[in-house]
């Protein structure tokens, strides 16, 4: 009997999916020790599957526990990284296309990161974008309050209860100030990084949120996104890419 060979519409929608799929946790965990832990459980599968196809016993008995074995060690250690997988699988922008966030509060912002730059003032704001920041809204002090140039700068004048962390910016208003943010795990990034640039990344890489983080030594005003850290070299730049990455989705 010869071997049939069928294509169909719903094994290319198959393919496209899973490549899709499959990229998109590469590119989650590109740059975290995910990718290697993901590269041996990959191995471990292909060990697996020739040992089964050349009936190696005993070799498929190892790679059959050890897979398993490895696969729980995955979801164990690497739990941020599949929450945030899910989230945004979860997060459609269909059902986000009004956003309360307005030109004002993106001048407002910006002028208070130029004004703590002048003083070497260091900061963190941080605004929320699809995904939510309950959970890291919830560590700091509940504020809830309307975003001004002056709260800001107070907010992080050194002396203040609430310098230390970050400010969150949702919903065009700022709900928390003080919160703790989890660091980068990125283990390419430069070792003299301080700690706010650090919490800065860490929000970027675990959400699609996007931080403006101001430097205490030397004023440089950068932002973080999508886990990538960039300086920005004026306040006109500032408050273009802050227009184009919060204020997209009302176009």
């Amino acid at each position: 009997m010869l071997f049939e060979f069928s294509f169909r519409l719903e094994d290319a929608i198959d393919i496209l999916v899973l490549a899709y799929l499959f990229y998109q946790l590469l590119r989650l965990m590109s740059g975290t020790r995910a990718l290697q832990i993901f590269i041996g459980l990959l191995i471990v599968i292909i060990a697996s599957v020739l040992a089964q196809a050349f009936n190696l016993i005993g070799i498929n008995w190892i790679a059959n526990n050890f897979r398993a074995i490895w696969f729980l060690g995955f979801l164990v250690i690497f739990q941020p990284e599949l929450r945030l997988a899910l989230a945004n699988i979860g997060q459609n922008r269909l059902f986000r296309l009004f956003s309360n966030l307005t030109a004002e509060v993106i001048e407002e912002v910006a002028g208070a990161a130029m004004v703590m730059s002048h003083k070497r003032q260091g900061a963190l704001i941080v605004f929320e974008r699809d995904q939510g920041l309950k959970d890291y809204i919830g560590t700091g002090v509940l504020l809830e309050a309307a975003v001004t140039e002056e709260l800001l700068v107070n907010i992080f004048m050194s002396g203040s209860p609430l310098h230390d962390g970050a400010a969150i910016i949702s919903n065009g208003r700022i709900m928390s100030a003080a919160v703790m943010l989890p660091f980068t795990e990125n283990p390419n990034i430069k070792v003299n990084l301080g700690a706010r640039h650090r919490a800065a990344l860490g929000i970027a890489e675990f959400s699609d949120a996007v931080a403006v983080v101001v430097s205490e030594e030397t004023g440089t005003i950068s932002l973080a996104v999508d886990g990538q850290l960039s300086a920005v070299k004026d306040d006109a730049s500032l408050r273009k890419e802050l227009s184009s990455l919060l204020m997209r989705r009302r176009r």
